[in-house]
């Protein structure tokens, strides 16, 4: 138990007369009202959530004991993950693809590569850097197979590179 004494008058009363008022006639005056008797109930709340803060020396028992929720602890994030569930759908038209992948948190951009050959890391060639989780593959020579991957950049650094997809244009 909190062992403080603080006096703050919740003005509930207020407000419920407030929104009661608003309810049966909704004219601008009242809504006005409702707005500050709104504004004073958050305040006396914050004021009251200030309070059990400090008396409770950030006791989380104490701080629940005084019927307040504790607020999640923020934690530092963790490596870029790669781009998931990177997938090539052919389109209508000869030699296009559409390159679309999910989406990754913090990420800035992300980076395409392609290959034409085997997947050896020779034959990667830069695609596109685009900030959607999507991209149009143009210009490519018909039926024949490529390989495309992505990675996300961010303020977390560079991610790995998403598994692989391969198929061929119309």
């Amino acid at each position: 138990m909190l062992t403080g004494h603080l006096r703050v008058r919740p003005d509930g009363d207020a407000l419920e007369a407030a929104n009661i008022a608003v309810f049966n006639n909704g004219g601008k005056q009242d809504r006005l009202v409702q707005q500050a008797a709104v504004r004073k109930v958050k305040a006396n709340i914050k004021m009251l959530a200030g309070y059990v803060q400090a008396e409770s020396g950030g006791d989380p028992v104490k701080i629940a004991s005084a019927a307040f929720g504790t607020r999640k602890v923020p934690q530092p994030p963790g490596p870029m993950p790669a781009p998931p569930n990177l997938r090539l759908v052919i389109t209508t038209l000869p030699g296009e693809l559409k390159a679309r992948w999910g989406g990754v948190k913090d990420k800035r951009l992300y980076v395409l590569e392609i290959s034409d050959a085997d997947v050896v890391p020779a034959n990667w060639k830069p695609l596109a850097m685009t900030s959607r989780n999507f991209h149009l593959i143009m210009g490519l020579e018909s039926h024949k197979p490529y390989s495309v991957r992505v990675l996300a950049v961010g303020s977390l650094g560079v991610g790995p590179w998403s598994d692989v997809a391969t198929t061929k244009p119309l």
